[in-house]
């Protein structure tokens, strides 16, 4: 038999968790320990070394980007989110956007094996620099220029006309 669908309100989550939009942390109420002592709020959750936060809540685990969603809108995220800032573990409410995995990839940064260290332009073997773009899983040939500014110029521009304020050269 099928596990059930646990789902959570925000009513819910209310009860059991205060999350501060202006730091982006979740903490437990203050209540009493295991030996009656009083605790003060802490932290919930910690980090699920994937660089996000992820905290268990009625028999789950969620990420954090999730729940701050559900506990500002009442709903969880119909889609990916987003950090506005690259840092995933920044959960300011104003650094969360939804996002279609296009656009969360564009906001990325130029990947690790990126020799010119420049989103969008690979060293051609002409010698020249080649401006590319991904999108909706396709490759986008750009041009081959003799300066790489030219070419990140172009990728730049591309980027902009494709993923508005989700693009992201650096």
């Amino acid at each position: 038999m099928a596990k059930a669908a646990v789902t959570l309100s925000q009513d819910r989550l209310k009860e059991l968790l205060h999350y501060d939009p202006e730091t982006g942390v979740f903490t437990w109420p203050p209540g009493t320990g295991g030996k009656g002592r009083p605790h003060h709020p802490k932290r919930a959750g910690g980090d699920d070394g994937q660089g996000y936060y992820r905290i268990w809540v009625e028999g789950r685990f969620y990420r954090s980007t999730h729940i701050a969603w559900l506990y500002m809108t009442g709903e969880l995220p119909s889609a990916q989110i987003d950090h506005a800032d690259k840092n995933s573990l920044n959960d300011r409410w104003n650094n969360l956007r939804l996002a279609t995995q296009n656009q969360n990839k564009a906001n990325s940064g130029a990947y690790k094996n990126n020799s010119l260290g420049v989103k969008g332009v690979r060293l051609h073997r002409n010698g020249h620099n080649e401006a590319l773009l991904r999108f909706n899983g396709k490759l986008v040939y750009l041009g081959c220029y003799r300066t790489l500014a030219e070419a990140k110029a172009v990728y730049d521009a591309a980027a902009i006309e494709h993923f508005g304020e989700f693009a992201r050269s650096a």
